[in-house]
């Protein structure tokens, strides 16, 4: 289905309420970014501390999210090498903005205006 047009090996494959795909793959062992639309339309990769919302939830527009291959039908497959490539390659917005900020060397800065503000709402409140 999906999975077999994108060249990816068939697998337990879920339809989100929002119309989207998830294609569940085995974890890799290796660390993979949390991205949505980044590797092709409707595709959402749920990576290291993120989450897929599955069957038989319900989505905010009201409709369901559904099976199309069932994990009690059909086998969870291996991630192939290509996809576990691509996945590697993407960067979220939130991994570029941090690596931008430690090239400039604004941590400090940043720290010192977070403290600022901590420092007068605590004031603020005793």
């Amino acid at each position: 289905m999906y999975a077999q047009l994108c060249g990816y090996p068939a697998t337990v494959m879920s339809r989100t309420g929002g119309g989207g795909f998830h294609l569940l793959y085995k974890y890799a062992g290796v660390p993979i970014h949390n991205s949505a639309k980044k590797l092709a339309p409707f595709t959402d990769v749920p990576g290291d501390g993120g989450f897929a919302v599955l069957p038989p939830s319900i989505h905010p527009s009201g409709n369901s999210y559904e099976w199309l291959t069932s994990p009690e039908d059909n086998a969870i497959a291996e991630v192939p090498e290509l996809l576990l490539k691509q996945l590697q390659s993407l960067e979220t917005k939130k991994t570029k903005i941090w690596h931008g900020i430690g090239a400039n060397g604004r941590p400090s800065r940043i720290m010192r205006v977070s403290t600022g503000s901590v420092r007068r709402q605590s004031i603020g409140t005793s």
